[in-house]
């Protein structure tokens, strides 16, 4: 088990060294948007990130099983709603839905070279719980970005991964609804189970010879029908419901984990 927690780390090292070593690539970029090249940077940009999270789920030798593919829409904005169970669920996510978005981060994390680089060209959103008006303005200026270049941005409504042993859908915190109904974006409800257990030891070694996978479920586009208080808060709960019951649904068990 020891082992298993050993390479682990190590991977998750080489996979910190892999998104710096391409962020070489600023200066390709510059030069072409300085081109008005904006539509061929944004391919690229789409494809280098999608190939990073193949890249990891090839190493971890996790299959990662998608439903509901047909349900993402493309050139135009939206709000994923997804579970959270631990960091893997990010390139899993970007894998399943196919595309370079962005999404909430520590604002701590825009202090790491590369990296930064990366999550600026995705549209990530920095997260300080701090600065309330900062983070209004953040939302807008988010919310325009997203319109303009007709992008998706993933949220995770419990507001952190979830602490149930079970790993149920956690409630929803009231804030993350304000990107929804301030942007008038449609919201595209996603459901993952199994990626928690990337991070079990146990698991992990008990799955050496095979036996990973990952299951995420797309629900079609759902709009906010009005932005007052009881339509916001209906909708929340809707939502909920439909990620609490899919989760159920596609729950994944790994052999002897």
């Amino acid at each position: 088990m020891r082992l298993e927690q050993l390479r682990i780390w190590a991977f998750e090292g080489w996979m910190l060294i892999y998104m710096l070593y391409h962020a070489k690539i600023r200066f390709r970029f510059a030069r072409m948007r300085r081109q008005d090249r904006e539509a061929e940077v944004e391919a690229l940009i789409d494809g280098m990130v999608t190939d990073w999270a193949r890249w990891v789920f090839r190493n971890l030798r996790c299959r990662l099983e998608v439903r509901g593919a047909e349900h993402v829409p493309r050139g135009q904005a939206f709000v994923v709603y997804c579970n959270h169970q631990c960091k893997y669920d990010i390139p899993a996510l970007l894998l399943g839905l196919n595309a370079a978005i962005g999404f909430v981060v520590k604002r701590e994390l825009f202090w790491v070279p590369g990296l930064t680089f990366w999550m600026r060209q995705i549209n990530c959103m920095p997260l300080d719980r701090s600065d309330i008006a900062t983070g209004a303005a953040t939302l807008a200026q988010l919310g325009a970005q997203l319109k303009q270049r007709g992008k998706g941005f993933i949220m995770f409504p419990e507001g952190t991964r979830s602490r149930d042993p079970q790993l149920r859908v956690q409630p929803f915190r009231r804030g993350s609804i304000r990107l929804v109904s301030e942007q008038g974006l449609p919201v595209l409800p996603v459901t993952i189970d199994g990626t928690y257990l990337l991070e079990r030891h146990d698991a992990m070694a008990a799955t050496r010879h095979g036996g990973r996978r990952v299951r995420i479920q797309i629900e079609p586009l759902r709009r906010l029908p009005g932005t007052s208080a009881p339509q916001r808060r209906a909708f929340m709960d809707a939502l909920y419901e439909c990620l609490r019951s899919t989760r159920e649904a596609i729950r994944v068990d790994w052999p002897a984990a």
